[in-house]
């Protein structure tokens, strides 16, 4: 992530209960079981799963940066939409 000039010093994995109470217009979660407890906590007028396979922490980050990038991407088509 630093790598893209992303400060990633403060970010945190956040649980779906942090957002009780909140609404959305879109959320997007990006594995099977986020999906699962968005739907049952969060109040959004639409819920977009994008099922990705969780990076592994190998000898490199090149999963993570894969991910990024995918994500990335897939962001980008989903604003133009």
């Amino acid at each position: 992530m630093q790598k893209n000039n992303l400060d990633t010093s403060k970010l945190r994995s956040k649980s779906v209960s942090e957002f009780s109470g909140q609404s959305f217009d879109f959320v997007i979660s990006l594995y099977e079981k986020s999906t699962q407890e968005c739907q049952s906590f969060l109040l959004a007028d639409k819920i977009i799963a994008w099922d990705y396979p969780v990076p592994r922490i190998e000898s490199d980050t090149r999963g993570f940066e894969q991910t990024f990038r995918e994500l990335n991407e897939r962001i980008k088509m989903f604003v133009l939409v």
